[in-house]
């Protein structure tokens, strides 16, 4: 049986722009030559999740500057579902833009003139908005005692969708950013009157000779490779006793660029360690491969579309492989097949080895290995 990859949700991310149009009635911070505080030259900075992500320019000697500048930002797929799941009375509990307005001196540390958080919500800000300038609390880097005025903010929000790759097609993994991370996230939901229930996801090397490396093998029993390329989260035995979260409970972070040369393939699959139990009854169970520095989704599978089934190989990642060589450039390949009985990846060898035939056409694969 197959199964199919995941078009609910297709959320791979936000793009988000924040336009920083003026603000009015900013605290005075610039004395005149009589010693009055009078004016200030104020600018912004944006911030997301303490991250500098853009500022405006500086505009001299005026408490009602005009800006008129736009910041964009992408979010990735985890706060995008929290920014898409919020209901509009509690979106100031989710992701958000941190503004902070700032008084730019010459030779000295800028003043704060206060700060405004700006929750993202799904349906954005169109129309231009005035939010009041707070003070922040105290004992913060950005605290104003005397903060004072509004700044008037629009947030426009476009949706990412997840890439459509088509099942079995190998494509190049272009990961955005210094880092290239890969993060594999899964994620499942039990009500209270279920039994805790376990699920794990393994990430299989397979080497230069086509077999199964199990020190390179990363899984609940052994969670870091022996350079720390591969990271494993730990196993969590029992799903969150919530509906609705959308937060990963096992996580597999991978470095491409600190993967062991005699690595030629990784093959990603979850599997149901808890006995009785199939996929059929955890239907909020997903996986999600995305971004592991920007967040930016790149496919998701949802198991339970296939019933009665224990395994789910999810997709393989592996490079190019000539003569015995190893190539650098890594690719992408869904696999989406499921396994009706086994608990564990270690009774799944064979299956694991066909996938990535065409790496080692030559190697012979035992139906009995385990």
């Amino acid at each position: 049986m197959s199964c199919r990859v995941s078009t609910d949700p297709p959320l791979a991310g936000l793009r988000v722009t924040i336009t920083i149009y003026q603000a009015r009635d900013l605290l005075a911070q610039d004395r005149s030559i009589f010693g009055k505080r009078k004016s200030s030259d104020p600018y912004v900075k944006v911030f997301y999740k303490d991250a500098l992500i853009g500022k405006t320019s500086v505009k001299k000697k005026t408490l009602d500057p005009q800006w008129n500048h736009s910041v964009k930002h992408v979010i990735g797929c985890d706060d995008g579902e929290k920014v898409q799941h919020a209901a509009p009375s509690a979106s100031g509990l989710g992701p958000k833009f941190h503004l902070v307005l700032l008084d730019k001196d010459m030779g000295t540390a800028d003043d704060p003139l206060g700060q405004v958080y700006i929750p993202i919500n799904i349906h954005g800000i169109i129309e231009p908005q005035w939010f009041p300038i707070q003070t922040g609390k105290q004992g913060e880097k950005y605290y104003c005692k005397k903060a004072k005025g509004e700044i008037q903010v629009s947030i426009e929000i476009t949706t990412l969708l997840l890439p459509d790759i088509v099942r079995g097609n190998v494509v190049p993994l272009r990961m955005p950013g210094k880092k290239k991370l890969l993060k594999v996230g899964l994620g499942w939901n039990v009500t209270q009157r279920q039994r805790p229930i376990d699920l794990d996801v393994s990430c299989v090397a397979l080497d230069t000779t086509g077999k199964v490396s199990m020190t390179e093998t990363v899984y609940f029993s052994n969670l870091v490779n022996p350079n720390g390329s591969i990271k494993h989260s730990g196993d969590e035995r029992e799903g969150m006793q919530t509906v609705g979260e959308n937060d990963d409970r096992e996580q597999i972070i991978m470095d491409l660029d600190r993967l062991p040369d005699h690595i030629v393939a990784y093959v990603l699959l979850v599997t149901v360690a808890t006995p009785g139990v199939d996929f059929s009854q955890i239907t909020s169970a997903r996986v999600r491969i995305s971004s592991g520095s920007s967040g930016i989704g790149l496919c998701a599978f949802r198991p339970a579309y296939e019933g009665e089934n224990t395994a789910l190989f999810c997709m393989r990642i592996s490079r190019s492989f000539k003569k015995g060589r190893s190539g650098k450039a890594w690719s992408l390949s869904t696999i989406g097949d499921v396994d009706p009985s086994a608990r564990d990846f270690g009774t799944l060898i064979p299956e694991i080895k066909g996938y990535c035939r065409d790496l080692f056409p030559n190697t012979d694969i035992d139906p009995n290995e385990r």
